[in-house]
């Protein structure tokens, strides 16, 4: 039953994983916590306030680092050699795990964090004296905003949604890749591409500056941003599909 679906198999599958998985997290919303009362406890100890807008930057920056290590918390063990029989015989299609995996990473994940974080955030701000110190003002962090959105372009906020999309995607990928130090291992496998797709790019910029120069001069902002629009979700996709197929297939 690898490709098949049944709505009350797969309620049963999520119920489990976040039963089971989901406080596996607890950890991370705990270093989340802390990490925003430190501010707190640092401005009220100088006696400085911090302002919102600086808040609800640091929270978006925690946000995306929650969002891309999530999918490594909740499944790490999901293709341990040792403990990853537990999910191998889970009473549930390959692709009801699949889909339940997204959803737990895509949309599970990211609200919980978002809403402790700014749970977090609006509680400190109310026990902060009023005009003295401690956390000035509040404000909703909103992870997808940008200038553009504010200047009516949809391509910033699509740029940032399909950006969130490939960063969840690919810790998804890494994770049912690799089999130990995970996390460690996705951030220098990623630093090596970053880092080998820049010295490329850099080779043949150098050697066709003329034609680069002409074609970006030919060519919007707008365009751009749709083709990194289009590369990013293209990419998402894959990665998605490369996880699909490693649950699919993956020996213990």
């Amino acid at each position: 039953m690898n490709n098949t679906f049944d709505i009350n198999r797969f309620g049963n599958l999520f119920t489990y994983e976040c039963r089971n998985y989901l406080p596996r997290i607890a950890n991370a919303l705990i270093t989340y916590v802390c990490i925003i009362f430190s501010f707190w406890v640092t401005m009220v100890a100088a006696q400085e306030s911090m302002p919102a807008v600086f808040r609800t930057s640091a929270i978006g920056s925690i946000f995306d680092i929650a969002c891309w290590i999530g999918p490594f918390l909740v499944y790490y063990n999901a293709n341990n050699r040792k403990k990853g029989y537990v999910y191998a015989m889970l009473p549930a299609s390959t692709f009801e795990k699949f889909l339940s995996m997204l959803v737990m990473c895509l949309f599970v994940i990211p609200i919980l964090s978002y809403t402790v974080l700014s749970l977090t955030d609006f509680l400190f701000y109310l026990v902060s004296p009023q005009g003295a110190f401690g956390f000035k003002g509040f404000e909703l962090a909103n992870p997808f905003y940008t200038e553009m959105t504010v200047n009516g372009s949809l391509f910033g906020f699509a740029g940032n949604s399909f950006a969130y999309l490939f960063s969840i995607s690919c810790s998804m990928m890494f994770n049912m890749m690799l089999r130990s130090a995970k996390i460690i291992k996705a951030i220098l496998i990623t630093m090596a591409v970053i880092f080998t797709i820049m010295i490329i790019a850099i080779v043949v910029f150098v050697n066709n500056i003329d034609s680069f120069a002409r074609i970006f001069s030919n060519v919007s902002f707008n365009s751009l941003m749709l083709f990194y629009d289009i590369l990013a979700l293209s990419l998402s996709l894959l990665f998605l599909w490369i996880t699909y197929r490693r649950i699919k297939r993956v020996n213990y």
